[in-house]
């Protein structure tokens, strides 16, 4: 029969390791503090999101005001008159007249925006949005919409023209009304860009 090693005061010597139990301790300690960092560390990111997605607003309601500057019109995918425009949310990816003068319009001195068009080989200019990930979007990967809001009769417009983006959850939870008084619903991040159509 084979003898253990023992010390010199004769008690037997432990081998070289981690026993089980130090492992589950350990591994239930990393497991807490991993619990109690991820929702600092995600709410810091839908925090950066929300920052990021109202500076690009800023950014696009500086380029319909130059837009508006030069044109006296504000921009729009179909280059209505303003009292032609009444409640419409559109995807700015479809505003052409953003990235080149697509209404012919002598003032225009753009472009205005250098994301969400793409020039083709085929074509002069051509609308992204035909791959999900092209354009100018959100932080959330979606494409933010311009809302075109008219209350009143055509003779006597009062409105708005704002860019919404629809936040993390993806759904409009923002009404007209909300719009028009500078709020919003849920998630939804909006800018008012002008409240005199």
């Amino acid at each position: 029969m084979k003898k253990l090693p023992s010390s010199s005061k004769g008690a037997p010597l432990r081998s070289a390791g981690f026993s089980i139990l130090e492992l589950l301790v350990v591994l239930v300690i990393l497991g807490l503090l991993a619990g109690t960092l991820a929702p600092l560390y995600s709410s810091r990111i839908e925090s950066a999101r929300e920052t990021r997605c109202k500076q690009d607003l800023k950014v696009v309601a500086d380029a319909f005001h130059l837009y508006f500057e030069d044109t006296r019109r504000w921009p729009h995918d179909l280059d209505l008159a303003p009292t032609a425009i009444n409640n419409q949310v559109l995807d700015l990816r479809l505003f052409l007249c953003m990235y080149s003068n697509a209404h012919a319009k002598p003032a225009w001195e753009g472009p205005y925006l250098g994301q969400g068009f793409k020039p083709a080989g085929a074509t002069a200019t051509q609308v992204c949005g035909a791959n999900p990930d092209e354009g100018f979007q959100d932080p959330w990967d979606r494409p933010y919409q311009v809302v075109y809001a008219q209350i009143g009769s055509t003779d006597a417009p009062f409105g708005a023209v704002a860019i919404v983006s629809r936040g993390a959850n993806g759904n409009v939870e923002t009404s007209l009304g909300q719009l028009m008084n500078g709020t919003t619903g849920g998630d939804d991040v909006a800018l008012v860009i002008t409240n005199r159509l």
